[in-house]
């Protein structure tokens, strides 16, 4: 005769002191926490700027279209509205370089070997740098910020440059999201400004910089309704 199968219930007293007294280890796998959502999100964005920074390398068309958008940016935004003094000395002659960083690390060597190149050329107060890959702008402000701080240990980049972001995306903190002041910083595709710290200087620093913000926002302002809008949206046309 088989042998008959105990009772479960007065084990159960037994299993429940064993799941105390024993690691919930021993029961299951261990849990892999999700990684945190900024994590994802920057994981997310590398992985785009990596999936741009390859096209960009398949299709060498793509990066004369953006130095072409930038330039028209210069031309048909910032000149017009008067949005920046050194914009308008250099127009036509600023140079775009397109750059296929996909990291913080590759767009630093691409921004400061275009910073060199601008201190080496007289009569330029500045350049470009198109970074298309860098569609989101958290990331992307963050990486240039971290040019700008004056930490790199690079000379050029901590002493002889001023550097400044622009995005498509741009808005500032507590201005709703159509304010026409937002385009003072806005550029139809991610754009590094570079600038050199004796120019801003011998322009005044710090009071010129506060002027040239007063303006921006008269000019920008003193437009009608959607005008300035309109003005941006041709520029990808």
């Amino acid at each position: 005769m088989s042998p008959r199968p105990l009772p479960l219930l007065p084990l159960l007293p037994l299993l429940l002191l064993l799941s105390l007294l024993l690691p919930s280890s021993s029961f299951c796998p261990p849990r892999v926490p999700a990684p945190p959502p900024l994590a994802a999100e920057r994981r997310a964005a590398e992985r785009r700027a990596a999936e741009w920074s390859a096209w960009l390398r398949r299709f060498p068309a793509a990066e004369a279209a953006a130095a072409a958008l930038a330039r028209g940016w210069i031309d048909g935004f910032v000149v017009p509205l008067a949005l920046c003094p050194h914009a308008a000395a250099a127009a036509g002659a600023t140079r775009v370089a397109v750059s296929r960083a996909a990291t913080p690390a590759e767009l630093a060597v691409d921004v400061a070997e275009e910073a060199r190149r601008l201190l080496s050329t007289p009569g330029v107060p500045t350049a470009l740098v198109a970074a298309p890959a860098w569609g989101d702008l958290g990331e992307f402000l963050g990486a240039v910020y971290a040019l700008d701080d004056g930490g790199t240990g690079d000379p050029v980049l901590d002493d002889a440059v001023l550097l400044a972001p622009f995005h498509p995306d741009f808005a500032y903190e507590g201005l709703d999201e159509d304010s026409a002041l937002n385009y003072e910083k806005r550029a139809p595709l991610p754009l590094v400004s570079i600038l050199r710290a004796e120019d801003v200087e011998a322009a005044g620093g710090e009071e010129a910089t506060r002027r040239i913000a007063e303006a921006n926002e008269e000019a920008l302002l003193g437009r009608r309704a959607g005008e300035v809008k309109d003005m941006f949206r041709r520029l990808a046309r």
